[in-house]
């Protein structure tokens, strides 16, 4: 959450006072944070560090990526995808630079992203939809957008992040799981299923730069993106159904393969849309949404388990001795799981599944809109041309 809260800033940053400056603020505030974190003798001083830490690590990620494809991908995009280029070099003094950062939008999108991202946890851990709490820290949240909006496009002289660029145009958490309740697998054996993933994300990048490289063209690997992940958790939905074999369990493969093949071809996408001026604002908040993204994914399809899982068990073990007592003690405790008989642990699988189910269905409809956009970017593109 600090690190979705933070990263959209480094980019305007770093046009105020200088990648490097900004690069080396971030290595220190990491470093600060893990030893904070590392000393911490309370939760809540581990947790104060993992805040400070974060801060640091949003920067640390974009920043690399917006020095590197400075000094790389420009030469690539400025040459055959002809980016315009602007001389953003002035000498300021201190206070000229400090009076350039907009402080009152960047409160209110930290505020509006904290609320929201706090309010999709919270929804997902009430029992009720109508609990006031979560409701107040969306709606708090929204208003909060909304009043960043009205900021940037009325009040703000250089926006911390400005609207224009919104209109140019969770996999991880959830397998080993899988593993552990399905297998009876240990966290660490269940955490090697996600290999493949991996090799799959570093292939995706890989490839997706060669094809970049040659062709010049970014909207292909956009859309096949989204084909890879719409095929991996389709098959997920119809093949994962409790006694997964190796080959079977490769199928992640192509969620990692999805998931650089969009993180790619979207970042080389920003460089050749946007000035030279604005690529670091624009890169930041690619990482920026992408924080966002992940939290609200992990919050949403976590919501889609909780409530598709303990369906599921509470039905599969209806008419069972002490049914009520094992579903709401395998709901809470994935060890106790492995405890039970073969026949009962049978039927809690059965009643798990519909929540993994749940959790890939989210995966799935979302890479198919992924691939619906990259199609109306490619109609737009040859209407243009």
């Amino acid at each position: 959450m600090r690190s979705a809260t933070y990263s959209y800033q480094y980019g305007k940053l770093s046009n105020i006072y200088g990648r490097k400056v900004i690069l080396l603020l971030n290595y220190v505030l990491f470093g600060l944070g893990s030893a904070i974190s590392g000393s911490g003798q309370s939760m809540g001083q581990i947790i104060f560090g993992r805040v400070v830490g974060g801060t640091g690590a949003a920067g640390m990620v974009s920043m690399v990526s917006i020095l590197i494809s400075a000094l790389l991908a420009f030469v690539l995009v400025a040459w055959q995808l002809k980016l315009p280029k602007t001389n953003t070099h002035v000498k300021q003094s201190h206070w000229e630079k400090f009076s350039r950062i907009d402080f009152l939008g960047s409160l209110f999108l930290s505020l509006s992203i904290v609320l929201i991202l706090l309010s999709l946890d919270l929804f997902a851990k009430a029992k009720y939809l109508s609990d006031a709490v979560p409701i107040a820290s969306i709606s708090i949240g929204l208003a909060s957008l909304i009043t960043f909006c009205l900021i940037e496009k009325y009040q703000a002289s250089e926006p911390i992040f400005p609207l224009k660029l919104l209109v140019q145009r969770d996999l991880m958490s959830t397998i080993p799981l899988y593993f552990q309740i399905t297998l009876r697998a240990t966290p660490g054996k269940a955490g090697l299923y996600l290999i493949s993933a991996v090799l799959g994300n570093t292939f995706g990048g890989i490839l997706t730069g060669i094809y970049i490289k040659r062709s010049a063209k970014y909207l292909l690997p956009t859309i096949l993106s989204g084909v890879f992940g719409c095929i991996t958790y389709t098959l997920l939905i119809i093949r994962w159904n409790g006694h997964t074999s190796f080959p079977e369990s490769l199928y992640v493969f192509g969620g990692g393969l999805a998931l650089g093949t969009s993180y790619s071809a979207l970042f080389i996408a920003v460089a050749a849309c946007v000035s030279e001026e604005e690529f670091a604002i624009a890169g930041s908040g690619l990482y920026m949404f992408s924080s966002i993204g992940t939290v609200a994914g992990i919050s949403i399809s976590g919501a889609l388990f909780k409530w598709g899982a303990g369906k599921g068990v509470n039905f599969h073990l209806k008419g069972v001795k002490n049914g009520l007592q094992i579903a709401n003690r395998a709901l809470e405790d994935i060890e106790y799981i492995n405890t039970l008989s073969e026949k009962i642990h049978r039927l809690v699988v059965s009643g798990y599944l519909s929540g993994f189910k749940a959790a890939f269905d989210l995966e799935c409809i979302n890479m198919r809109q992924e691939v619906k956009e990259g199609d109306a970017a490619s109609t737009t593109s040859l209407i243009e041309a």
